[in-house]
């Protein structure tokens, strides 16, 4: 019964912001507003744009580019998506599409492993109860079912039989319609070699498969990912020397006259000022990867005492982060990923990281009252929060390291036994 509790209280969280919803509008606005979200026009916005885009693509529209079917959007993800949207009922299915797959990722909440102490019970609590958690189910965005396939993924991996190979089978199933996931094939180095060449062979099969028949799709819609200003809700190893780009074309302006006079900077001024954020961005990468390293000696000393399935978890989020987080900007909902890392976390004793994920998880919150200090205040909680992230994320990358060399080790021992063993 443990393992559902938290589950059961972000259930209850969403039926009480339903009726909210349904019953007092206004008061709904006020709280999700609070929670440093922009209040749709209708709840599950988010799956209504996907289930549109599907829609207009079988009217023969490009939906790659902004169009007046879309409501002067586009759609970004991948183009297999499209055509398992073909099979749906299209944008008037947005309200119990919604609902299912909010509900889908509550229930697989409650598939991960059940918290020991009360403690442990009610932090779970707050986190699934968080800004993130609520930005991500009140557009139903996609990453819910991604969510719940991960989930189950990492469940049927811990089997440690042939059901295994549906966990991979999930992952590339998410890939194939959001990209990121693919990173969770790197926990196919935990099986034996024979296993892993197998395992590798086929992802590269399939892999080029869907390269072959969506490939001009697939590189359209990561050319037109979305950017967001670095100090709304987006997180990235790319937002702090974008920040330090923004002040810079602000300055190389004419007199300073930001957004207005931007465009009035000469192709060169703001072509040296992409390099320097490309740089930026690099040099910070590679320092984090440096950290990390250092950090993975004291969590390849933890990992061991962890279950199976909390050792999957534990990395399996901290893949998702930091693979995000390094590769480009994101919305804040996909942080509903570190939810993985915590039971692990807690086991092995990490309560600062603790502490600093649950900020990280209601860092909207956070954001919008510190807006009412003014100026000063919300520039000193941006430069805090980026602070935090990248504690967090230099943490999980060194635990990635570490379940990467011990990986390697268990792999070579392994190849040295095949070459004894050989006559």
């Amino acid at each position: 019964m443990r393992r559902f509790i938290p589950s059961l209280v972000l259930a209850g969280v969403f039926a009480a912001m339903a009726w909210l919803w349904a019953v007092h509008n206004e008061v709904y606005e006020a709280v999700v507003m609070a929670t440093g979200w922009a209040h749709n026009p209708a709840p599950f916005d988010d799956l209504h744009a996907v289930l549109l885009a599907g829609q207009c693509w079988g009217q023969g529209v490009d939906v790659y580019r902004a169009n007046a079917c879309m409501g002067g959007g586009n759609y970004n993800y991948s183009p297999l998506l499209l055509h398992v949207l073909r099979w749906l009922p299209g944008p008037a299915y947005t309200m119990p599409g919604g609902l299912w797959l909010d509900g889908l990722f509550i229930a697989a909440t409650a598939l991960l492993p059940a918290a020991e102490t009360r403690a442990e019970l009610w932090f779970r609590a707050a986190c699934l109860c968080s800004s993130v958690t609520l930005h991500l189910l009140e557009p139903a965005n996609l990453d819910t079912l991604l969510f719940a396939a991960v989930v189950a993924g990492l469940w049927l991996l811990a089997r440690r039989n042939a059901a295994g190979w549906g966990g991979y089978a999930l992952f590339l199933a998410a890939a194939a319609l959001k990209y990121y996931p693919v990173i969770l094939l790197a926990l196919a180095a935990r099986e034996r070699l024979a296993r892993l060449m197998g395992l590798a062979g086929a992802a590269v099969l399939l892999g080029g498969m869907f390269l072959w028949r969506f490939g001009h799709g697939t590189a359209v819609s990561l050319s037109i990912l979305p950017y967001g200003l670095p100090f709304t809700n987006m997180f990235g190893a790319v937002n702090v020397p974008y920040a330090f780009g923004v002040v810079l074309l602000y300055f190389a302006s004419p007199h300073g006259a930001g957004a207005a006079g931007a465009g009035q900077v000469t192709a060169a001024a703001q072509t040296t000022i992409g390099q320097i954020v490309a740089l930026g961005s690099w040099g910070l990468i590679g320092a984090g990867w440096l950290i990390g390293a250092q950090c993975a000696g004291r969590y390849r000393v933890k990992l061991p005492g962890l279950t199976e399935f909390e050792q999957l978890c534990l990395v399996g989020g901290a893949l998702v982060i930091c693979f995000c987080f390094y590769a480009t900007q994101n919305i804040d909902y996909r942080a509903c990923f570190l939810l993985l890392t915590l039971p692990g976390l807690w086991r092995m004793g990490e309560r600062w990281l603790l502490g600093a994920i649950l900020f990280l998880l209601w860092d909207g919150l956070e954001r919008h009252f510190a807006g009412f200090g003014g100026f000063y205040a919300a520039a000193a909680f941006w430069c805090f929060r980026e602070f935090v992230w990248w504690f967090v994320v230099v943490r999980l990358t060194g635990l990635v390291f570490a379940f990467a060399t011990e990986m390697l080790a268990r792999r070579a021992a392994e190849w040295r036994g095949w070459r004894l063993a050989a006559p």
